[in-house]
């Protein structure tokens, strides 16, 4: 299927559903520009919260010069986001838990731009990615991703459009990126291992993220995470990992390597009290096991004097966490710092700030 260059179509909530398996592959070449409805009225027949669903087909590429513009900006002044963008945390993470029941056919809640469902062997490429109502890629239950050359943005106050977001999902290679949104720029949620990502320009956003994990009590992993050569720009965190008290599960064998830090506040965080922006949520026993998290060359400018923050719980510390050629300085004349609590941390090399931890059961 091709979209012609020089094109621009208007289209409605769409779903290609399979099982669907070529001979060899199943290409869609867009070379046009593809837009979403213009008004909310007119989001009509969404499909899991999606203005675009491909579900079960294998050997899907899709790839060209052309534009995804999701005209989104009607759904973004509509509901309560908290500092963190969220609308409801299960939604962030695996775009269809939290989607409320459509009134009369409308989309109720902010659809996500492009979703793929129990997908395998998929490839993206060369497109360019702007403006949805919600996320603007979701990868949910997928496996054997290539991801690459792709440009998506979206203003910096746009609440809940991450750029990427990984959940139930294995083998995936995000490369050579742009990435700015109004949420995390990739996003991996539940469910996800080897996920290799390289060469991101990320900014403005939320940085990178693992989680939020363990939600209510959820069991939730992570595993064998691989993030090099990316550079944040103004964002509001660089490497991050968040978890819900009173999970279960785990986030492991996670690597940041040459990493270029330019302007970012929580330059590298894991938190392990993660409550969707507050600051008031009531103690809960258990927590998602956070362990072996390398930060190798990570270098860079600070926006605020903490630029590193580990707040990892009482109950299940987090355990071997390496700096290894940190070395971060701040954007203005004040003197970065480190704050740690319940960290079992080793440093083979430089590390400035100094990571220092206190801790509690271990």
């Amino acid at each position: 299927m091709v979209v012609p260059g020089g094109k621009t179509y208007l289209l409605s909530p769409l779903q290609f559903k399979g099982p669907c398996k070529g001979p060899s592959y199943i290409q869609v070449q867009i070379d046009g520009t593809l837009m979403g409805p213009k008004t909310k009225s007119d989001w009509t027949g969404c499909v899991d919260g999606a203005w675009i669903e491909f579900s079960n087909v294998d050997g899907l590429q899709i790839f060209g010069s052309g534009k995804l513009d999701g005209q989104g900006s009607p759904w973004w002044k509509t509901f309560y986001y908290d500092r963190d963008n969220n609308i409801n945390d299960n939604y962030q993470n695996e775009g269809i838990k939290g989607q409320k029941p459509s009134t009369q056919g409308m989309c109720s809640q902010p659809p996500m731009g492009l979703r793929f469902s129990r997908c395998k062997n998929l490839e993206l490429r060369g497109l360019t990615h702007i403006n949805p109502p919600g996320r603007h890629i979701s990868i949910y239950s997928c496996s054997d991703v290539t991801i690459t050359q792709l440009t998506i943005t979206a203003p910096e106050n746009s609440p809940n459009t991450d750029g990427i977001g990984i959940s139930f999902t294995h083998n995936v290679n995000i490369t050579n990126s742009i990435i700015g949104t109004g949420d995390d720029c990739i996003a991996i949620s539940s469910g996800t291992s080897n996920i290799f990502i390289e060469g991101i320009q990320c900014g403005p956003g939320h940085g990178i993220s693992v989680g939020s994990l363990g939600q209510s009590g959820s069991v939730d992993t992570v595993e064998d995470v691989h993030i090099v050569n990316c550079n944040f720009t103004r964002t509001t965190n660089g490497a991050r990992i968040k978890t819900w008290q009173g999970g279960k599960g785990y986030a492991r064998n996670i690597t940041f390597e040459h990493i270029q830090l330019n302007d970012v506040k929580n330059s590298i965080i894991i938190d392990q009290n993660y409550c969707n922006g507050k600051h008031n949520c009531p103690e809960k026993p258990g927590a998602v096991e956070v362990s072996n998290v390398k930060y190798i060359n990570v270098q860079g400018r600070s926006a605020i004097n903490q630029a590193i923050l580990l707040d990892c719980s009482n109950q299940i510390p987090c355990s071997n966490i390496v700096f290894d050629n940190v070395n971060i300085s701040s954007s203005s004349k004040g003197n970065v710092y480190a704050t740690c609590k319940n960290a079992d941390v080793s440093i083979p090399s430089n590390a400035y700030p100094t990571v220092s931890c206190s801790k509690a059961g271990i």
